[in-house]
């Protein structure tokens, strides 16, 4: 009797089974690439946020005097002005608060927030205590004025960007630059910089003040070539900047 082949005898050894697997797997894997599709939708929802956030209004000796509401200025802190750290002390030595003391009156209603610690300022949170601040006291809506130094002067940068249809004008004072240059270019800007600031270079805001000035917007830039971070003194001092803000409407 004729004997089969040797090998019909023997059995698949395991490296054909796997080579005929892929095979076979081949026209399935080629299918499920070719279905494979981007879903395309949007996702909404509303978040409540907590704020805490403490702070002092300072109104004019003749607040009560007149039925025209007044311009509100907002103030934020640099560094040392923190809960934890020199405090309102420290907030009022500089800045408008500062000046409160040296002139017979700011015709301002100025609203002053306070940082607790090291932390950035937060839009969202300043800006619901604008909002309340205009509800609770005789205040121009159309009158809102920013400011701030330093840390502060960045938080004002990033407040009227992501607010920009509630503030009149801005003044950020030794401050960071930011990128959003066409969100805050139908507002007022003045631009305060120490030429000699180690701390924060010049060169952001001579950048600010370009990218501004190619937006067609209403800028203006002011340099101190013998002063370091600390412009806010002579920025204070200049009193063109206090007849500028009370001329800015929204």
């Amino acid at each position: 009797m004729r004997t089969k082949p040797a090998w019909i005898k023997r059995p698949l050894c395991s490296t054909t089974l796997v080579a005929l697997a892929a095979l076979v797997a081949l026209p399935l894997m080629a299918e499920s690439q070719t279905a494979a599709q981007y879903v395309e939708s949007h996702f909404t929802k509303d978040l409540v946020k907590h704020v805490d956030v403490d702070y002092r209004v300072y109104l004019p000796a003749s607040y009560e005097k007149t039925d025209k509401p007044w311009p509100l200025l907002v103030w934020l802190h640099g560094d040392g002005g923190q809960a934890n750290r020199g405090g309102w002390k420290e907030i009022e030595s500089y800045g408008p608060l500062y000046m409160l003391g040296k002139r017979a009156e700011l015709p301002f209603v100025i609203l002053a927030p306070q940082l607790w610690g090291e932390v950035h300022w937060d839009p969202d949170a300043v800006h619901a205590l604008l909002l309340e601040t205009v509800r609770q006291y005789d205040v121009d809506p159309d009158r809102v004025l920013l400011m701030g130094y330093s840390r502060g002067g960045f938080g004002a940068w990033e407040l009227a960007s992501s607010y920009p249809e509630t503030f009149a004008a801005v003044v950020p004072i030794s401050a960071r630059p930011m990128t959003a240059i066409e969100r805050v270019k139908e507002m007022g800007v003045w631009i305060f910089h120490g030429e000699l600031d180690d701390g924060v270079p010049v060169g952001g805001a001579l950048d600010m003040h370009q990218a501004l000035k190619a937006a067609d917007a209403d800028v203006r830039l002011t340099i101190y070539p013998a002063v370091g971070h600390n412009a806010v003194g002579p920025a204070m001092a200049t009193e063109s900047l206090w007849e500028w803000l009370l001329a800015q409407r929204r």
